[in-house]
């Protein structure tokens, strides 16, 4: 947990009932399985405080892969 906190996260924790920003990321992140874009839309902050966040908070963000392509689609 970190010891000082933004105004923009005091201000989303305040929306969201006293939450702690760090539990919201995780709930909203890993378990409902929103992406950064959702999420910052969610908490109407750009994806790069986001992104500062998570390290901020020592948070691992998902990886993600493209998706795999039909063996057919590919040969033709």
């Amino acid at each position: 947990m970190i010891k000082k906190k933004t105004k923009t996260m005091k201000a989303i924790e305040a929306r969201y009932g006293g939450k702690p920003i760090e539990e919201l990321i995780r709930r909203y992140y890993y378990e409902d399985g929103m992406t950064m874009q959702q999420l910052a839309d969610l908490f109407e902050v750009n994806v790069g405080t986001l992104c500062l966040w998570f390290m901020r908070f020592g948070l691992e963000a998902r990886r993600w892969t493209l998706p795999a392509q039909d063996k057919e689609a590919s040969n033709a």
